[in-house]
């Protein structure tokens, strides 16, 4: 699956080095986990980014978990979303 994430940069001064990626690896989502690529956000620029999600053998239900957002290995935020396996 791919997680389509909104991200913008309400700062005044640009953010290098960034990239999204879940949060809390654990077996009960089947270890989920994904990153998207690096990217820089001017300030007060918007934008889509995409987090390819992969899991060793996630089991059938809803698996809510954390997205977070990382920019020169600084944690500025963090989501929540919900994965559906069926």
């Amino acid at each position: 699956a791919t997680l389509a994430v909104e991200v913008a940069n309400v700062g005044r001064e640009a953010l290098i080095r960034c990239r999204a990626m879940t949060e809390g690896y654990t077996a009960r989502n089947g270890y989920l986990h994904g990153s998207s690529a690096r990217f820089d956000l001017a300030a007060d620029e918007r934008r889509s980014v995409t987090v390819p999600l992969d899991a060793v053998r996630p089991p059938a239900g809803e698996h809510r978990f954390r997205v977070k957002v990382e920019c020169a290995n600084e944690r500025l935020a963090v989501a929540e979303a919900t994965l559906v396996v069926r």
